[in-house]
């Protein structure tokens, strides 16, 4: 099977235009190739930034009435030239012609989005930046100042008087001609690239960035929002996908969209390859929808994995210079009997209290978007948690962004406890978000504060909402990729609801050799920066990926829970410069398949396509043996560029369920619960009822109550389950 970059069916899939029958065959073949899961999800990508950037009542738009007027001639001039259209292009099918038509639309929506982005950009005003020659630093409505208070201020965002406006772009001028900041100078804010910055465009009630809700937006856009797992199409208003109202997701949450693993025949995919995920922030995201906000998560919210990885397991630690051990295993399946239940997984080696020394930059979004009190204000508790478990061997350094990025807090010893806290403290919230700048100047800094063989960070602190400078995901994950070569790695920090970046971040983290935690209550910054402060800062092994070979003498198919987003393709495993996932000190990684053995009978088998055992099929190395699979691990050692590999294999020795041990079956209860929030079509007898029994008994010893919340948040969505 070969990639063709001009099938029409990619675009017809984004836009939700092809048949049930169509989109299973699509998605087949999107399992087997990566190239055309990229081209499907790049695809989407472009139009779900031209529905976001459509929305923002701040640029300034056509009436509806004159945009009516230039999406019907783009109609028309289609349906003009459409015979002329060689069948190759516009296809014969019902859709393709829509997709046609659909591509000429988004083509207008384009040029209006250049446009207005032009006219927006000279028009703008940014929110004040003061003087940068002054003494002692305020970061205050998304601006550095100079003051001798510490406390914290609430300028006004935008100057009132023509005079105010005046003033304010004399400075941006004068300091976009300014020299960047050392670590070695005064607090200073930035040069700034292209003045003036745009202020924050608001985001109009009852909208939702990621998908338009515009009825003028949506008819120019045509069948730009996916369609969710009931066949209709994904624009939920609020978590739950209520109407009109408040609630989560409303402005904005974004994630992204995840084609769920299916079954596969070990005779035509033998091997399952995937990058480990230790990150852990869909499980708190998934918290706050269902015990904060009240409502069902997205479905495209919930990372299985990240659910199962939230949770400590006893796992033996490893022996001798191996940085991790392995913990294979495999039961009956507790929402299919007739299936089997594997585990596999690893253990990090702990470190003790002897940490490397620590270069730490703190990287703190302060723009408008962060003013609710679960933002800035539990960002800046959590990082005083952090900053109270450094000591002499450390060194912090902090830099904001808002408009512009600015440094507070030069390189300052670890144990100068007062200093951080001092620089947290007067920090506030205002102004539009260049992200990416902020990360320029933070890695610039861990770099002139490198310390050899210890470790260098940056901890991005935001909810990613950034809308000026570099904001698209593409560049910013090439720039986090880029600076992860200088041996900088980074920890992501994701903070509040309503314009949550969630792609944006989990695909940063991923490229940038980092962690991602999302951080929802006082206690999850506790487990995050101090419980498992050595996990989020010491890497023990990087570009750490996993692939299991079955044996087709005892698998007749099978499938990996979860890690969508983490798949890999069977050549990228030997392949050193291929990027893969990091382990933290302490780390374990915890990954399921769901395996159809040899002669079960399973509702799962008439779905897939039947395979005729070629003469000379190629059995795997296994393949006449009483083995289920074999594990391969490879990884690099924190420092090295050549990886080495391990081997594991599992034998199924029949073993039932409920003998298990408790840390198998409590994950197991997980992942049921993460595929009912997805709508799974492979959830099979799971119930919020089955999951919490299962849950109840596998608890264990909970010695900071996360299995005993895990209950609470099943109960929850028992409870909104039931009442729609």
């Amino acid at each position: 099977m070969t990639f063709d970059p001009s099938d029409p069916r990619i675009t017809a899939y984004v836009f939700g235009e092809l048949s049930a029958e169509e989109s299973v065959t699509f998605e087949q073949e999107m399992d087997e190739l990566a190239e055309l899961r990229e081209a499907v999800e790049s695809t989407r990508n472009v139009t779900e930034q031209l529905a976001s950037e459509l929305v923002g009542e701040g640029t300034p738009q056509l009436s509806d009435d004159r945009r009516a007027q230039v999406v019907q001639a783009q109609v028309e001039q289609a349906n003009t030239e459409k015979s002329a259209v060689p069948p190759i292009v516009v296809g014969t099918s019902r859709w393709g012609w829509k997709t046609a038509v659909s591509f000429l639309t988004l083509t207008a929506a384009a040029c209006l989005l250049i446009v207005t982005f032009v006219q927006h950009n000279k028009t703008s005003r940014m929110s004040g930046l003061a003087d940068a020659n002054s003494e002692d630093t305020t970061v205050s409505a998304g601006k550095v100042e100079m003051t001798d208070s510490t406390a914290v201020k609430e300028d006004s965002e935008i100057p009132e008087s023509d005079e105010e406006s005046t003033q304010v772009d004399k400075r941006v001028t004068s300091l976009a001609s300014g020299p960047r900041p050392t670590a070695e100078g005064s607090p200073v804010v930035s040069g700034l690239s292209t003045p003036p910055l745009t202020t924050p465009r608001p985001i109009p009630a009852g909208g939702n960035a990621m998908y338009g809700r515009d009825s003028a937006i949506k008819a120019a856009l045509g069948s730009v929002a996916r369609k969710s797992r009931d066949g209709q199409f994904g624009l939920p208003n609020n978590a739950n996908g209520q109407g009109e109202g408040e609630g989560p997701g409303m402005r904005g949450d974004q994630f992204d969209f995840i084609f769920e693993n299916r079954f596969h025949r070990p005779l035509t995919s033998g091997k399952s390859t995937f990058s480990i995920d230790v990150d852990t922030a869909s499980y708190s995201k998934v918290r706050m929808y269902l015990m904060q906000a009240n409502s069902m998560p997205r479905p495209d919210a919930v990372r299985i994995e990240e659910l199962v990885n939230y949770f400590a397991y006893a796992y033996d630690p490893p022996k001798g210079d191996t940085p991790f051990s392995s913990h294979l295993s495999v039961s009956d399946c507790p929402w299919q009997p007739t299936h089997r239940l594997v585990r596999v997984a690893l253990q990090g080696r702990a470190i003790d209290d002897d940490r490397p020394a620590s270069n730490l930059v703190f990287l703190i979004d302060v723009s408008g978007s962060m003013k609710s009190a679960n933002k800035l204000s539990l960002l800046k508790a959590a990082m005083k948690m952090l900053a109270e478990q450094l000591g002499e061997n450390d060194q912090v350094s902090m830099v904001v962004y808002a408009g512009a990025a600015g440094v507070v807090l030069p390189t300052t010893n670890g144990a100068e406890t007062h200093e951080i806290v001092a620089a947290l403290e007067r920090l506030s919230a205002g102004g539009s978000t260049n992200g990416g700048q902020g990360i320029e100047l933070a890695y610039q800094m861990a770099l002139d504060s490198f310390i050899p063989g210890g470790v260098n960070r940056v901890l991005l602190c935001t909810d990613g909402d950034f809308n000026v400078g570099t904001t698209g995901t593409d560049q910013l994950v090439r720039l986090a990729a880029e600076r992860a070569k200088n041996g900088v790695q980074l920890t992501v920090l994701g903070f509040g609801m309503g314009n949550h970046n969630d792609a944006m971040l989990e695909q940063i983290s991923n490229r940038g050799n980092g962690n991602y935690a999302f951080i929802d209550t006082l206690n999850e910054a506790r487990k995050v920066l101090v419980e498992q402060m050595h996990g989020t800062l010491v890497t023990i092994a990087k570009d750490v990926k996993i692939q299991v070979v079955f044996n087709p003498s005892t698998v007749t198919a099978y499938r990996l829970i979860g890690y969508e987003n983490r798949v890999m393709r069977t050549e990228d495993f030997d392949d050193d410069n291929k990027d893969a996932g990091e382990i933290g000190a302490g780390h374990r990684v915890t990954a399921l398949y769901e395996v159809i053995p040899t002669g079960a009978e399973s509702p799962i088998l008439s779905k897939l396509p039947e395979v005729d055992e070629l003469k000379y099929q190629t059995r795997t190395a296994t393949g006449t043996s009483d083995d289920l699979l074999t594990v391969y691990v490879r990884y690099k050692d924190p420092e090295a560029e050549k990886s080495k590999k391990l081997t594991f294999e599992l034998h199924d020795e029949g073993q039932r369920f409920g003998d298990m041990d408790i840390d198998f079956r409590f994950a197991s209860s997980v992942a049921s619960f993460g595929m009912l929030l997805r709508g799974s079509e492979y959830a099979g007898d799971s119930s919020y009822d089955a999951v919490l029994e299962i849950a109840s008994e596998a608890s264990g010893p909970d010695k900071h109550g996360y299995r005993s919340e895990f209950l609470q948040m099943v109960e929850k969505a028992k409870e909104l389950s039931d009442g729609q």
